[in-house]
């Protein structure tokens, strides 16, 4: 039965793509936001929130951050991995799929 079904590695290798830039701009957006000053494990908790537009709470430990004391570098880091999270990574990948993927 499961014999029978055929994968297109062409989806697969779409999708795998797609996670290895989710993890690349994960560790770029946590490498910024650690260079600022901010401790690891929040920025990697902040990272993951920004990406996924999560917002935070004292369910992630990360209830008393304070946003307004950011530098302005900072929070464009955020803003912009934001949309990029926003956009949703899939999306990007299909309008780029005539550049990327040559057939």
């Amino acid at each position: 039965m499961f014999t029978k079904i055929n994968f297109d590695f062409n989806e697969i290798n779409k999708y795998f793509l797609t996670i290895i830039i989710f993890i690349l701009s994960l560790l770029v957006l946590t490498s910024l936001l650690s260079l600022t000053g901010i401790d690891f494990v929040i920025s990697f908790k902040l990272s993951i929130l920004t990406l996924m537009n999560t917002v935070n709470s004292s369910m992630y430990g990360i209830n008393e951050f304070d946003f307004k004391n950011l530098h302005y570098f900072t929070k464009y880091c955020l803003i912009f991995f934001m949309i990029v999270g926003r956009i949703e990574l899939l999306t990007i990948l299909l309008l780029f799929k005539k550049f990327l993927f040559k057939n």
